[in-house]
């Protein structure tokens, strides 16, 4: 695998062009400044002779973003050029640098270089190159080519005196074990197989999407919140890419569909606004959030077709991994509850909700401290929609009131109206319970009598519907994605950082999606197979290392020292 770099700056007409003369490269990373960014969006597609795609965008917040176009996934980090090169971790094998971005050089050099394989070539503007850059670009390990491949283009290569750590290229097509066939599960498989990985898919069940992901119907939106977080920012990324992925796959109306958001969660419900208002009075537009309904299910089996297209899927259906085992080759092994081998391959993820814990646990000295996973039990209330709809909109206040859900390939009814979920702590079953239904239905009596009285007449006739499942969700509410920490022999120092704690080789995790597996289950596994592959990180650094497995071992250990010190 290869990834070209290029720092674009303002001047993306001469990018554009460049395009053709640059090498081919599985995963194109482009560091772009905000401004330039419409004029890049609308000239990339053509300057590859490519139609846009469905849902192309015209504009992306700041921020890194993944982004298809035709076989490869880009990578655009917009904002500023030196922030978003001090923000990208990977590494890249070539690299193309703008007149405008030249002056960035001497001090960038060194966070460059950091990124660069041993003889990665730097080009760059041949009438750029002044005495102090000349001399900044020795100083930082490169060395120019030995001749001149045009009058236009200086060529410089990473030669340090230094060693530098390269990825080695593996001697077979790597394999992975993808534990879980969700919404995690069904996206790491295809980001692997868009590598060129062979992935073995397992799950207890018959058909992928059962647990928490046979959801009868999400809504996905960005996260709120009252200070921005680590959660909001990557929601505005997950996000979009969820839409693109659902408007180039899925027709509208056949797993889900698009709708606005009324988000009334801090409105206390006596002042409630009539909800027949939500749409179509100004004053209330400040509630509306843009936003979706999915059926997850939808979307998994979207994802799996086109990995299963790829010939090297190889599917394991009532599979119920009771362990894993370390093995010298292939690195590890999924063993039945006889301790039978399901399947091995060289690296194993795992993606099972809460049912990840005990397969982790074994391979963990202190798996509380650790892996802090905690169950969420969550009960949802829906029926067939019998006429109008009684709100414009899905509502979220004391829960999420859908109204109206039409999915044509629904396995109950076309016509869906929903209520929940609950949100129970501490419990791991999937029981559906009275108590959770009459929660439910308070709820909806709070945000709409009329709907609460279809939900009691529906329920006199039998036809309401209860669906329970346990969602995952960790200490810090964010997910954990990435490898699992290995336990020194002497402890783990307080003074260790996330980028040199030793991890167990071949053996991932992703999990604690709670309830944002609709915003961020695809970013979420982008970033561990860029992890898995060595190639760029499809988020900042400190994105990444906030759902960082080890992040928990870590605190724990300067904590203690904090203590003791005390």
């Amino acid at each position: 695998m290869s990834t070209h770099l290029s720092l674009v700056g303002p001047d993306t007409a001469a990018w554009l062009a460049s395009l053709s003369g640059q090498p081919e490269s599985d995963h194109p990373v482009v560091l772009v400044e905000s401004g330039a960014l419409p004029s890049l969006l609308n000239g990339l597609p053509a300057a590859l002779n490519q139609a846009p795609p469905v849902a192309w965008p015209e504009h992306l917040p700041d921020g890194f973003h993944p982004l298809q176009l035709g076989e490869r996934w880009w990578l655009l980090c917009v904002g500023d050029v030196a922030e978003s090169l001090a923000e990208l971790v990977g590494t890249v094998q070539s690299v193309w640098v703008s007149a405008a971005c030249v002056p960035l050089l001497p001090a960038q050099l060194r966070v460059l270089g950091r990124l660069c394989t041993r003889e990665a070539a730097l080009q760059l503007p041949a009438d750029s190159v002044t005495p102090s850059v000349q001399t900044a670009l020795a100083d930082a390990g490169f060395a120019p080519a030995d001749r001149k491949d045009s009058t236009d283009t200086a060529t410089w290569h990473y030669q340090p005196r230094w060693p530098v750590t390269n990825n080695e290229a593996a001697s077979h097509p790597p394999s992975a074990l993808v534990v879980g066939a969700g919404l995690a599960g069904a996206a790491v498989t295809l980001s692997l197989i868009e590598r060129g990985w062979h992935v073995h898919l397992l799950d207890q069940h018959a058909e992928p999407a059962q647990g928490a992901s046979a959801l009868p119907v999400g809504v996905m939106t960005e996260h709120l919140a009252a200070h921005d977080t680590v959660l909001c920012e990557l929601s505005r990324i997950g996000v979009p890419l969820h839409w693109r992925e659902l408007k180039s796959r899925i027709p509208e109306g056949h797993g889900w569909q698009a709708a606005p958001v009324a988000n009334l969660k801090s409105v206390p419900t006596e002042s409630l606004p009539p909800l027949d208002r939500l749409l179509t009075d100004p004053a209330l537009a400040h509630h509306l959030q843009p936003g979706g309904l999915i059926r997850p299910a939808a979307l998994v089996q979207a994802w799996l077709a086109q990995a299963r297209a790829s010939g090297r899927l190889t599917e394991h259906w009532n599979a119920r991994v009771a362990a894993l085992r370390n093995t010298p080759a292939p690195r590890w092994a999924a063993l039945d509850g006889q301790g039978h081998t399901l399947a091995e391959a060289d690296h194993a993820v795992l993606t099972a909700a809460h049912g990840s814990l005990a397969l982790l646990a074994p391979h963990t000295p202190q798996p509380e401290v650790d892996l802090p996973l905690r169950p969420v039990k969550g009960q949802m209330t829906y029926g067939p929609l019998d006429g109008d709809a009684h709100a414009p909109c899905p509502v979220r206040h004391s829960g999420v009131l859908v109204p109206r859900y039409d999915d044509a390939t629904h396995p109950v009814a076309q016509h869906l109206w929903s209520m929940g979920s609950t949100y129970e702590r501490g419990l791991d079953n999937a029981e559906v319970t009275l108590a959770s239904h009459q929660r439910n239905a308070a709820s909806l009596q709070h945000i709409s009598g009329p709907a609460h009285a279809r939900l009691t007449e529906q329920a006199q006739q039998g036809r309401v519907h209860d669906w329970a499942e346990v969602r995952c969700a960790s200490l810090d509410r964010l997910p954990l994605v990435g490898p699992l920490l290995q336990h020194p022999s002497g402890g783990l120092k307080p003074s260790a950082t996330l980028a040199t704690v030793p991890r167990l080789p071949g053996l991932w995790t992703l999990s604690a999606l709670g309830s944002r597996g609709l915003t961020l289950s695809l970013l979420a596994a982008q970033l561990l197979s860029a992890r898995m592959a060595g190639g760029p990180w499809p988020m900042k650094r400190r994105h990444a290392e906030a759902l960082d497995p080890a992040r928990f071992a870590l605190r724990h250990a300067r904590k203690a020292t904090v203590k003791a010190a005390g």
